[in-house]
């Protein structure tokens, strides 16, 4: 998925049209993180997204 035509696709298309909170890349979790599917995280790669995404919020606020 990291160089997947479709993602950049998408990529390019949501930052031109959103505000867009990081990059996919960015939320990529390791093998051993993942469930059943690249859709299914396990509990240790919720835990890494969320931590992630709350380390981006708290960027994020701090540049305003």
């Amino acid at each position: 998925y990291r160089y997947s035509a479709y993602l950049q696709q998408l990529t390019e298309y949501l930052t031109t049209n959103y505000q867009v909170i990081g990059t996919p890349e960015a939320y990529f979790v390791p093998r051993n993180k993942i469930f059943n599917s690249v859709y299914h995280i396990n509990e240790e790669g919720q835990l890494a997204r969320t931590e992630k995404l709350i380390e981006s919020l708290l960027e994020r606020e701090g540049s305003r």
